[in-house]
């Protein structure tokens, strides 16, 4: 185990402004380094933000945007023996387990008239040069599904150098787009607007009490992450494997990582965004490493580990 590592999670996270509850409510905040891509947004209301951490594909469909979680199981699977994912929401001190089915914000977080689309430091690809990107609507295709309404900002969080990314040139990994020479980033924070009465109903199931918050989180992501050269590259490319089944044309779905790959570390950093801190970019083993979980780990993560991956038409 990194005692190095796990010391700098601790302090980093020690460091993170406090949880901003209901009684602290924020409208909006100082811009990050790198800038948010940005709507047409409302002047009122309580902002209200959804954090992703791990695998989820994102596609902007009709006035909404669809985020799906793919299973993805352990052990012997289709390509390689790996841990499987845990699937979580909510609070980011009393995340939800068990995640399934859909869940629909579109009612009480309220968005953008006009798509911002994908920042360029998402992993994105095209339906039409892939030939593959259409998501069933059936739930038995995926783990979870986040129905939203078109944020008013996307702020990328956990910046990670790009040149550690190697996608295999098949199809889909030879026609992707990001910045191939910039950054990837490992989570994304999407800002809305809400009433406050209507936070205590926002859409949340799970093993535990739902609790109102004004930052979600959703994890999509192993709890013992095999996060570094090479068993990590081995876990998303399983993963990847498995994604394939969401769409309707599995077989056009070939992404993978090369296996030589050796991304480095990706360190957790204050995103300097009021109400965030340090401890809003932690994936799920380092949280459970935080509230002293002997399950969890803090190999950390990194940018051929399970990210984010946009649809395009």
């Amino acid at each position: 185990m990194d005692i190095g590592r796990r010391k700098l999670i601790a302090s980093l996270a020690a460091a993170s402004p406090l949880c901003v509850g209901l009684s602290g409510l924020g409208q909006g905040g100082t811009k990050p380094a790198s800038q948010p891509r940005k709507a047409n947004a409302p002047a009122d209301n309580t902002i209200v933000r959804i954090v992703l951490h791990g695998l989820f594909v994102l596609e902007y469909k009709q006035t909404n945007l669809f985020v799906t979680a793919p299973k993805v199981s352990g052990g012997g699977v289709s390509c390689f023996n790996t841990s499987g994912h845990v699937y979580k929401g909510g609070n980011r001190h009393n995340l939800s387990g068990d995640l399934s089915g859909i869940f629909d914000f579109t009612k009480a977080l309220r968005g953008a008239q006009t798509s911002p689309g994908f920042p360029m430091e998402m992993v994105t690809f095209s339906k039409g040069s892939t030939k593959v990107g259409d998501i069933y609507d059936d739930t038995s295709y995926y783990q979870y599904r986040l129905i939203l309404n078109f944020p008013l900002a996307i702020y990328p969080l956990r910046r990670g150098d790009a040149r550690g990314f190697i996608p295999i040139k098949n199809n889909v990994g030879g026609k992707l787009s990001y910045q191939t020479n910039g950054n990837i980033n490992l989570s994304y924070c999407f800002e809305y607007s809400c009433y406050l009465p209507d936070i205590p109903n926002l859409p949340l199931s799970g093993t535990n009490l739902w609790q109102p918050a004004l930052t979600l989180h959703f994890h999509a992501e192993p709890i013992q992450p095999d996060s570094m050269d090479p068993d990590g590259i081995n876990h998303f490319n399983a993963a990847l494997c498995q994604t394939a089944k969401i769409f309707k044309t599995p077989g056009n779905f070939d992404l993978q990582v090369d296996p030589q790959s050796k991304p480095d570390f990706v360190a957790p950093e204050d995103p300097k965004i009021r109400g965030l801190g340090v401890v809003d970019e932690l994936c799920l083993a380092e949280k459970e490493v935080l509230a002293g979980s002997t399950t969890g780990s803090d190999a950390g993560t990194n940018v051929a580990n399970c990210v984010q991956l946009g649809v395009n038409p």
